[in-house]
């Protein structure tokens, strides 16, 4: 008397494995790509809000000069949680312009400048590096 045995042969079992791991082939790189622009679009929020902590201390003083990251930290606390995200101390500061820089976790860098002279006086220009392949850096370098 022959019994049913009932189950997978091994070939289909292989076969499983196999789609399986093409799959993750496929969804793991996309799934980084997004972790990476998520931390990318933290860090541009985070420097606007420095850009508008910047704005309050010109109000208070009517230059940038002095607009140090402790200085705007002291204005706005919030800036001091950056969950990976790294503030640069403002550079080129003038009474009428500077440089905010800040580095995404996914190494990613983005720079908000306010043009001090010439034409273009008053004028904020954002650009970004993109050392990383992935995140929200395009690569014409504006954001």
């Amino acid at each position: 008397m022959r019994r049913n045995q009932d189950g997978f042969t091994l070939v289909e079992v292989l076969v499983v494995i196999l789609i399986i791991g093409i799959l993750t082939t496929i969804a793991v790189p996309a799934f980084l790509g997004q972790r990476a622009r998520g931390q990318d679009t933290d860090a541009k929020s985070f420097v606007r809000h420095a850009q508008t902590t910047m704005e309050t201390h010109f109000t208070a003083g009517q230059t940038y000069v002095g607009g140090t990251v402790a200085v705007l930290r002291a204005l706005e606390p919030s800036l001091a949680n950056a969950n990976g995200i790294t503030l640069s101390n403002p550079s080129s500061l003038t009474a009428d312009g500077y440089v905010l820089t800040v580095t995404s976790k996914s190494t990613n860098t983005f720079i908000i400048t306010k043009v001090a002279t010439g034409t273009t006086k008053g004028r904020v220009n954002r650009t970004c590096t993109r050392p990383n392949t992935r995140g929200g850096c395009k690569v014409a370098r504006t954001w």
